[in-house]
């Protein structure tokens, strides 16, 4: 019995605890410059003004390594896995390995890369840069890197010409990234779609404004592109292909948006009298379901996983990290202390960017929109209603732990005593003998059988009825 009301209040204030927990703060001491999470491990690298690459495992405040370059760092991305991620310094694009340190070293002159990607492997790196040239390594070991080709050179269909002006459209760039199958890199007017292995372009698409915001699914099969205005989306299944674009109901109101690595989940974060998260399966132009923030951010920022959605920003005084469902449902909310000006999921946690610190949540175990909690955006409230419970708990636990009976050992509190009523009637049925009790309620006297164990008993002339063992 006593165990039972003991999980019985630890059921009843399971739901009201925080999702986020307290988060492990991981401290860089200087302004980060890029960063970037591992998705499938929840690795973190970052790269600072100072030239130093910290590099954390996931949940852990100290960093396990570090790199110290010359120059501050321009961009680091990580592969799924966490075992390697390109850093971009200067003139410089080094290849790192999690444990070996430096794997490969490229300086090209006169050239300076300007964005880095690496393949969901983490065997494939690319890099775009000032000259408007975009190169893809190939890396097997430390001693055989391979440069595979170079765009624009590498598509045999272009003229000198053409070739050029690809150049010229590409020379500001630092929006690249890539998957299993292709690499997609934004410039002035156009995005170009290359086959990863070979290099020759899929497909070049014109844009009517200039593109903000770049994403790829692992397996390459959504690609997506965000203007100040509008998403679009791009698909690619086997041979064929399409796309769909989504327009702001805002004119030019598209914050940020994000795509989820299986590429099943895509959302957009747009608005500016309010701000709204619109969530879609990338297969439809229809938009799968909306969320409304209760207080706009500062400077928001979108994550997508698999089966999450994390918006964060600077709430001043209001909730600044939200955590939605695959199906738009809000599961968690927290103020932190700091913002945050990006945020990341990976390996089952959280990661937000407040400019020299990163806070790193852990996530609920249970996914879909059955996962999670539920949580009041206003902490006010949430702490009322835990207070609340707690003195409840503490309340069940004192009479049912500590031995502190009712009359009887529970029942109803005694009513008013009848003016009169028929005597208490005992059949004594396998009993060894009768014992005389007073009732508590009405201190009416009567007989019981003594059974030696828990029976029923109620009072002839109040009515009071409870257990007692005799």
């Amino acid at each position: 019995m006593k165990r039972g009301v003991l999980l019985l209040a630890l059921l009843l204030l399971a739901p009201f605890a925080s999702a986020f927990g307290a988060p492990v703060e991981q401290d860089v001491g200087r302004t980060i410059t890029a960063w970037d999470v591992a998705t499938e491990t929840g690795v973190t690298v970052t790269g600072d003004v100072g030239g130093n690459l910290l590099l954390f495992a996931p949940g852990e405040a100290e960093p396990e390594s570090e790199q110290l370059d010359e120059n501050h760092i321009v961009d680091v991305v990580i592969s799924a896995d966490g075992e390697r991620f390109v850093a971009i310094s200067g003139k410089f694009l080094t290849l790192y390995g999690r444990t070996e340190g430096p794997l490969s070293h490229h300086d090209f002159a006169g050239e300076i890369p300007l964005a880095a990607a690496i393949s969901p492997s983490g065997d494939y790196y690319a890099a775009a840069y000032d000259s408007g040239n975009v190169r893809l390594w190939w890396f097997l070991n430390k001693d055989d890197v391979r440069l595979k080709w170079e765009f624009p050179d590498s598509e045999f269909d272009y003229s000198d010409e053409q070739r050029d002006e690809v150049r010229r459209g590409l020379n500001a760039t630092s929006l690249l990234e890539m998957s299993s199958d292709y690499i997609a890199v934004a410039g002035k007017g156009k995005l170009y779609v290359m086959l990863r292995n070979g290099g020759s372009l899929k497909q070049a698409y014109p844009l009517d404004s200039a593109a903000q915001q770049l994403e790829i699914s692992d397996d390459g099969g959504t690609l997506c592109l965000a203007t100040q205005g509008s998403l679009s989306t791009y698909l690619f299944s086997g041979g064929s292909e399409r796309s769909w674009r989504f327009e702001s109901p805002e004119q030019d109101s598209v914050h940020t948006i994000g795509l989820a690595p299986d590429g099943s989940l895509l959302a957009v974060l747009h608005g500016s009298s309010s701000q709204v998260v619109t969530g879609f399966t990338p297969d439809s132009s229809e938009p799968a379901w909306e969320f409304e923030l209760e207080a706009s951010l500062i400077g928001p920022a979108l994550a997508v996983s698999d089966s999450r959605v994390a918006v964060a920003g600077w709430g001043l005084g209001e909730p600044d990290l939200l955590l939605l469902s695959a199906g738009g449902k809000l599961l968690a909310s927290t103020v932190s202390d700091a913002g945050a000006s990006s945020v990341q999921f990976g390996g089952g946690r959280v990661v937000t960017n407040s400019g020299d610190a990163l806070a790193n949540y852990a996530l609920p175990v249970a996914g879909g929109d059955s996962g999670g909690f539920e949580l009041p955006a206003d902490a006010r409230t949430l702490g009322l209603a835990v207070a609340a419970l707690l003195l409840l708990a503490g309340a069940v636990g004192a009479f049912f732990y500590l031995d502190i009976d009712l009359p009887f050992g529970g029942g109803a509190l005694p009513p008013a005593p009848p003016s009169s009523g028929a005597p208490l009637k005992v059949k004594p049925i396998g009993a060894a003998g009768t014992v005389t009790i007073a009732c508590p309620g009405c201190g009416a006297r009567m007989k019981v059988p003594k059974l030696g164990r828990a029976q029923k008993v109620k009072c002839g002339e109040c009515g009071l009825a409870g257990t007692a063992e005799i």
